[in-house]
């Protein structure tokens, strides 16, 4: 029986994460996430309020961000916006999209909008 010298580092060996020569370039959701808020902001000219949703996509991610497009008072007729962020493997910035408005009290019925 040949024993296998596990090369991964002691801490992707307790979680089980994969530390091969392409890790460096992977991007886990929680740092995709920040990116996504970090590239977004800039092109909108605002801060987005929150992260909504993230998913993995064709190797990359989907973040879904909520922004603040137009405050109004009182508050629950601003106006809100989710923005589909597309992020590479690499987390850069692949693509953007604003795929919904609606007013802060609007409830979702089936998803914003």
């Amino acid at each position: 029986m040949s024993q296998q010298h596990d090369t991964r580092s002691a801490d992707a060996q307790r979680s089980g994460r994969d530390d091969g020569p392409d890790a460096a370039d992977r991007v886990v959701a929680t740092e995709a996430a920040r990116r996504a808020i970090e590239q977004l902001a800039p092109l909108l000219g605002t801060e987005p309020e929150r992260v909504i949703g993230v998913q993995r996509r064709d190797g990359g991610w989907r973040v879904q961000v909520e922004v603040l497009e137009l405050d109004r008072i009182p508050e629950t007729t601003s106006v809100l916006a989710s923005y589909d962020v597309d992020l590479g493997p690499d987390g850069e910035l692949a693509g953007y999209r604003r795929a919904h408005r609606y007013t802060r009290a609007q409830i979702e019925a089936g998803g914003a909008g």
